[in-house]
């Protein structure tokens, strides 16, 4: 499932944030002109940003720590109201709250039929660039659209708006050019082949910090080369001195061209399989489970030909009764979503 993850720092505890996301007048004063919130599970999500109505649900509500909600656009054909996730997770920090945001694209790139989506991603990062474009200066969506259009650049004529952005020859009035936007749009260029190793050494020595140290790890992974690839993925599944946080950020970069070069994936498949005893004894429960999780290869499915996860899956479970119970409801879960998208693929065809 392809997956936007970025971070930003705000003054104010954990306890204003979730009101800002669970509340109509938070929500309205944070992004959007229209708010119409009922923040329990399945309660109604509906905010209009620059003209746009988001419609959905909320799915999750903990809190002061995590809201998740489903999220699209009344009356759109491209990503239809609830169809994609939103997850924002409140951490403390000192002075404030790093709100965690992480977009999955579920129509879009993971249940829209093969043969409609490549045009269906144009549409949207199309549309993307026009609403950062015409988004109020100094608001919330402004930053908002401008992150997913570096999401989901994939025409020339998206990363040069990228490139624009980060170079500072395009400007948008009131838009501000932190260091994580820049990191970014500067992850976005390299999934494109657009910058490099050049680029991330030079704005890593610029955000010397712990995080931009991370979001250089992230845009490292996401290099568009098969050898690059195999060493991230060696890293996340068995380096086991690399720092959590670290690793993490190497796995949102190691998908980056899942769905546009999937058949660089290819040859970790096996090795997933072959890996996952060795992953389940060598971390902790929570790192093994995570790993299991999102290094299982689900981004390919329906991308690569003959490529057949569900019968790869159950044959690794049936070959290996003795495994961790928990290992196997793990892998058995992700046999289960990659069906249902299968499944979702062929009834859009």
């Amino acid at each position: 499932m392809a997956e936007f993850q970025d971070s930003i720092e705000i003054e104010a505890p954990p306890q204003a944030v979730f009101e800002y996301l669970t509340t109509n007048e938070g929500m309205t004063a944070w992004m959007g002109q229209y708010a119409d919130l009922d923040p329990t599970p399945g309660g109604r999500f509906a905010v209009d940003i620059a003209g746009y109505p988001v419609r959905g649900e909320y799915l999750v509500v903990e809190p002061f720590q995590r809201v998740v909600v489903s999220w699209g656009f009344a009356g759109g054909d491209e990503l239809p109201a609830g169809a994609s996730r939103v997850e924002f997770l409140l951490t403390p920090i000192t002075g404030g709250t790093r709100v965690y945001l992480r977009h999955l694209d579920q129509a879009l790139e993971t249940y829209v039929a093969p043969a409609r989506r490549r045009a269906l991603q144009e549409r949207v990062a199309s549309a993307l660039l026009i609403m950062a474009r015409t988004a109020s200066a100094h608001s919330d969506e402004q930053q908002l659209f401008v992150r997913e259009l570096a999401h989901c650049a994939i025409l020339p004529e998206h990363f040069a708006a990228v490139h624009g952005l980060y170079e500072g020859t395009e400007t948008l009035m009131g838009l501000d050019l932190d260091v994580d936007l820049r990191w970014t749009l500067l992850t976005a260029l390299v999934r494109g082949g657009f910058a490099g190793e050049a680029e991330i050494a030079a704005l890593e020595a610029e955000d010397d910090t712990m995080t931009g140290h991370q979001k250089a790890a992230a845009a490292r992974a996401a290099v568009g080369d098969v050898s690059v690839k195999q060493q991230v993925w060696d890293a996340v599944l068995r380096d086991t001195s690399i720092p959590n946080d670290t690793r993490w950020a190497m796995v949102s970069g190691f998908w980056a061209q899942a769905r546009t070069a999937p058949e660089m994936y290819v040859p970790v498949v096996a090795d997933y399989f072959d890996s996952l005893q060795q992953i389940w004894s060598d971390h902790t429960f929570h790192i093994a489970e995570d790993i299991v999780t999102l290094m299982f290869p689900k981004a390919l499915a329906g991308y690569v030909d003959g490529l057949d996860l569900v019968a790869q899956g159950m044959r690794w479970i049936q070959s290996h009764q003795d495994a961790s119970a928990a290992l196997i409801r793990l892998l058995r879960e992700q046999i289960s979503t990659t069906e249902r998208m299968l499944g979702a693929q062929a009834a859009d065809a």
